[in-house]
């Protein structure tokens, strides 16, 4: 599997959430999707993002042989540095989908607006937090 798989995978989950998110209105899950070799994946929705979350992701995708980790959930956005983004008044509602793996590591930000609609994705290719990290080696399989 070559990362232009992965990077239409990424692109699939940007155009596929925001659509859920525009005719649904619903809050998107919290989810991680570990994509393999043969262009399968998984998709595990868990309840909160934890370090034991975290973890057991990080040992999932050893243990599975994943590729690329993506993860996509809802989120605070602020320019403040300091503190969390959630008590900042400056703070934005976002939708956040990350992707890690061999050539292929960025994140796009997607603003919900108050009335439900949704701004263009901003894409990064540098990123860091708590969701990078999560394919437990630069050794990719």
């Amino acid at each position: 599997m070559g990362n232009d798989y992965a990077q239409e995978f990424f692109d699939f989950l940007i155009l596929n959430l925001c659509a859920f998110k525009e005719e649904t209105g619903n809050v998107i899950p919290i989810s991680f999707f570990l994509l393999f070799n043969n262009e399968s994946y998984k998709h595990i929705i868990v309840d909160e993002v934890g370090d034991q979350t975290l973890e057991k992701i990080r040992k999932y995708a050893l243990e599975t042989g994943a590729c690329y980790v993506f993860s996509a959930s809802e989120a605070w956005a602020s320019k403040t540095i300091s503190g969390k983004p959630s008590e900042q008044e400056d703070r934005e509602e976002i939708i956040l989908i990350s992707a890690e793996g061999p050539g292929l590591n960025k994140v796009a930000q997607i603003r919900i607006f108050e009335d439900g609609t949704l701004g263009e994705p901003q894409i990064s290719e540098a990123f860091s937090g708590r969701l990078t990290g999560l394919l437990p080696s630069q050794e990719y399989h």
